[in-house]
């Protein structure tokens, strides 16, 4: 259990500081009658907000600042990548926090784009080409609720603002099993503070910090455990 952060000192074009973290396990990972809401549980999040944070107000709040970062899950990993420059390092830190602890989601937000993704289903009859397509996915996938062509019906039965949080939160609201990968042009010991105050500040079992430096072109490791 726990997590692994590999920092790599690089030089990057503008100064500019890489933050990205992965772990296996995505839509396929959960249960099937989670399935649909694990596919818009992100996107929902993201466009509903975080913290006291509408998308509208986080994007007022950070206009001007070079920090960004986003999450997302798809078919077997979630993750996130962001990046800044390297005099707004630290927002980069806080925004990935405040992504990852206080997710919400919007009511009318969600009502909106559950109607929206009924009626962008078609359920015109199949032509000759998406058939053969159906059938060769079934072929090599297998026929269940991964495979599946997604209908209005379970779009409307299926999708549940209720079950999205928790969702996000299993992917997102801790650090076990992440490795997050760091590189910029600075030292480690100007990093590790953000490291101990953000990623150690998130629910895990232990940090093991991984540091590969390039020296006249040898590959030097060192390890630190948090």
């Amino acid at each position: 259990m726990g997590a692994k952060v590999v920092y790599k000192k690089s030089i990057l074009e503008g100064d500019n500081v890489l933050l990205a973290g992965f772990r296996k396990g995505g839509f396929y990972a959960v249960d099937s009658t989670n399935y649909i809401n694990a596919q818009y549980a992100a996107t929902t999040v993201s466009m509903s907000g975080y913290g006291d944070f509408s998308r509208e107000a986080l994007s007022h709040f950070l206009a001007g600042n070079s920090a960004k970062i986003q999450f997302l899950i798809d078919k077997t990993r979630s993750g996130f990548f962001g990046s800044a420059d390297g005099t707004d390092i630290k927002t980069l830190f806080e925004l990935f926090y405040l992504k990852a602890m206080q997710p919400k989601v919007d009511s009318l937000l969600f009502d909106q784009l559950k109607e929206a993704a009924i009626e962008n289903i078609s359920e015109k009859p199949k032509t000759k080409t998406e058939k053969f397509q159906e059938e060769f996915k079934f072929l090599v996938r297998g026929k269940d609720y991964t495979s599946l062509r997604r209908t209005k019906a379970s779009i409307e039965n299926g999708l549940d603002k209720a079950a999205l949080l928790p969702i996000y939160n299993d992917f997102f609201g801790g650090a076990n099993h992440y490795v997050f990968t760091i590189i910029s042009d600075k030292e480690l010991n100007e990093i590790l503070p953000f490291i101990k105050s953000y990623i150690g500040a998130l629910p895990k079992g232990g940090i093991l910090i991984i540091h590969i430096n390039i020296n006249h072109n040898l590959l030097i490791k060192s390890l630190l455990i948090l």
